[in-house]
């Protein structure tokens, strides 16, 4: 069985969307094993750096301490899911709990009442606002002539586009569909799951299909499923072809290799607890961003140890005036977007952002500069977090990523984040990027 991850606006909280129903009894959450029996529940909630989990109808959020990777823990999260439902079981909650057949408290009904309009669309919610608001830069009015079909929006309109969740509508019966005349199917590498298969089997009568994606897996199932639902390839490029042809800003990377002492840590977590705290290399991120010129965008993985701290850290010693945000999980849509549109106007703006809230969605033409102040050797990832420096706007023609890397090898042993920057690098020749390494010593 396919299951699709998704970023949440809280970058310690990842989406699994599975093909079957997960909650019958409307959303719940547990934060501790010993309230359940259901195996699936206990055995995810006893994985070393899981806080709790979140049922809706048809996804499950996990949560996570700060302290944890999701590329550490979303494979044996997947495998549980897989066994689960392997084992004949249609549906992970099937009944309350046994202490909810006593009347709810007041407080415990509040509770509900906000993971039930509040909590479930903010998690469910993939952009599509701003994809909304982006209409206007192209002089059409998104309010006359697009409908949203998320966060408790209505299914019915007479608007001739409709922005929406595939969750939202995939369960429509077919007779919706029927006069729909074009798709455009974003990040089209995940139809591949069966239930996006089965909403685009419901568009018989659409005569134009278009899949946009820039994350192709490479594989040949993968391109023969996209091939039969949204027909042949038209265009292949990469982002280096595109900046050639003048599409997207010319791109200049530089990997900066801060040189540490050699010591040896005994494990990936122990590294990254050392690198986010390192005041020295705090400073250098802050002297760099303050350096800079244009609009800086600083991305960040763990918000309490090392956002946090950057943020203050540079928004203490800019000078007076000068535009420092910090954007993370827990920062409404609203107020990113007003984030955006400051930062169109400005000129030295620097926004400390964590990558699960602006590696992807946010589409800034005035940006000039991204620093990857975490590792990560994701490729989606860092392909996105690249996009968002690459748009060109009237006052940009170029633009510069600044990867972070750090080596701290012991004994001719290369350090876990330096096999990312590896791992990076690989990504970078592939694409064809052009860069530059600079070892720059960092003692204690």
């Amino acid at each position: 069985m396919f299951i699709q991850t998704q970023q949440t606006p809280n970058p310690n909280s990842l989406k699994f969307v599975t093909e079957k129903k997960v909650s019958l009894v409307g959303p719940i959450e547990f934060k501790d094993k010993s309230e359940t029996s259901v195996s699936l529940i206990k055995n995810i909630l006893s994985i070393n750096g899981v806080t709790g989990i979140f049922l809706s109808d048809d996804y499950l959020s996990v949560n996570k301490d700060t302290n944890s990777e999701w590329e550490d823990l979303k494979h044996i999260i997947i495998s549980y899911i897989n066994d689960f439902y392997d084992q004949g079981n249609e549906c992970i909650i099937s009944e309350k709990r046994s202490e909810n057949s006593e009347e709810l408290s007041n407080v415990k009904n509040t509770i509900i009442k906000i993971l039930e309009t509040k909590v479930r669309p903010a998690v469910a919610r993939d952009g599509g606002d701003i994809k909304f608001k982006d209409f206007k830069d192209y002089g059409w009015s998104p309010e006359k002539n697009v409908h949203r079909i998320y966060q408790g929006h209505g299914k019915e309109t007479t608007k001739p586009v409709i922005i929406s969740t595939w969750q939202s509508i995939y369960n429509l019966p077919k007779k919706w569909f029927r006069d729909v005349g074009m798709i455009i199917g974003d990040e089209a590498h995940l139809f591949k799951s069966m239930s996006l298969t089965k909403l685009m089997t419901k568009l018989e009568k659409t005569k134009y299909r278009v899949g946009l994606t820039g994350t192709l897996d490479g594989s040949k199932t993968n391109k023969l499923v996209l091939e039969g639902l949204f027909g042949p390839y038209e265009k292949i490029t990469n982002t280096n072809e595109l900046i050639k042809q003048g599409h997207l800003s010319r791109l200049k990377i530089k990997v900066l290799v801060l040189k540490h002492p050699h010591q040896k840590f005994e494990s990936y977590q122990d590294e990254i607890e050392y690198l986010v705290t390192h005041e020295r290399r705090n400073n250098f991120i802050k002297n760099l961003a303050l350096d800079l010129s244009g609009n800086t965008l600083i991305l960040f993985n763990y918000v309490e140890k090392h956002g946090e701290p950057l943020f203050d850290l540079i928004n203490s010693s800019a000078k007076p005036g000068r535009k420092i945000f910090f954007v993370h999980g827990g920062v409404e849509t609203e107020d990113r977007e007003n984030v955006r549109d400051i930062t169109e106007r400005e000129n030295n703006a620097i926004i400390v952002a964590s990558y699960g809230t602006f590696s992807t969605g946010i589409n800034i033409k005035n940006l000039h500069n991204v620093i990857f102040a975490s590792p990560s050797k994701s490729r989606i990832r860092n392909l996105q977090s690249i996009g968002r420096v690459l748009r060109k706007g009237d006052r940009k023609l170029k633009a510069t990523l600044y990867d972070i890397a750090d080596d701290i090898s012991y004994n001719k042993r290369k350090n876990y984040t330096l096999n990312h920057l590896i791992e990076r690098i690989k990504i970078y020749n592939q694409e064809n990027f052009n860069y530059d390494i600079v070892n720059i010593p960092l003692k204690n």
